[in-house]
């Protein structure tokens, strides 16, 4: 079994994952109301549906909860800011316990088991686990914090590789003062044809106004660090 914090790091490993944050970070302003609740909870089905993982509202309220969080995909230490918040709509899902949800309380991965943890628990009740006679297969309810990770799906070499917890030691560099999604969101408005200055004013950054310009450093800053995140997570 895969705790949440483990299923986290292999997340933000996976192409897959990281590509679908990108996506949506491109098309939608961070801080507007663009993507209203309802929207949100749509889309976070359709996205993770597309994952080949068990159905699991879990994991639909989590990548909701990362793309509406500050989170930098490259620094674990960020990670810490996806929790929560207003712009999920509670409750998200009616299976999900309300033990569970909280507005403002970390957000985090279900757990992962593999058909090793299957065939202990069976083992353990005395069940009989035979998949080659009964093509039996483990699913977990809807809003349940399990998952079951088949063998053969993409994200299990990634997790499988991951050793141990995170050294509280090694240094991972200051985090940036500004979330992915603002820095994805920026080389995205430049690539549409606005300047630094009317990105600036469009989202609230600051503009520097000499006697003949007027310029924004920060957002110049953002469209380069936003453009390296989308060639390096292309599909």
């Amino acid at each position: 079994m895969w705790q949440s914090k483990t299923v986290e790091r292999a997340l933000f490993k996976w192409n897959k994952w990281r590509q679908s944050l990108v996506r949506v970070w491109a098309s939608y302003d961070p801080g507007s109301n663009e993507l209203a609740s309802a929207r949100l909870k749509e889309l976070a089905n359709t996205v993770v549906k597309g994952f080949g993982l068990p159905n699991s509202a879990i994991l639909e309220l989590y990548w909701a909860c990362c793309v509406t969080s500050r989170c930098n995909i490259d620094y674990e230490a960020s990670f810490d800011r996806i929790v929560i918040s207003e712009a999920v709509e509670l409750p998200f899902d009616p299976s999900i316990s309300d033990l569970l949800v909280e507005l403002g309380i970390r957000a985090c991965p279900p757990l992962l088991i593999s058909e090793k943890d299957v065939v202990f628990h069976c083992r353990q009740y005395g069940l009989d686990f035979r998949p080659s006679l009964h093509h039996y297969k483990f699913s977990p309810a809807r809003g349940d914090d399990l998952v079951f990770l088949d063998k053969d799906h993409e994200l299990y070499p990634i997790i499988s590789k991951l050793r141990g917890r995170p050294s509280k030691r090694k240094k991972v560099g200051r985090l940036p003062n500004h979330s992915d999604h603002l820095a994805i969101r920026c080389a995205a408005l430049k690539q549409s044809g606005l300047t630094y200055v009317e990105i600036a004013d469009k989202l609230g950054l600051k503009v520097r106004s000499y006697y003949f310009s007027s310029q924004s450093g920060v957002v110049r800053s953002l469209v380069l660090r936003g453009r390296e995140l989308i060639k390096a997570n292309e599909p």
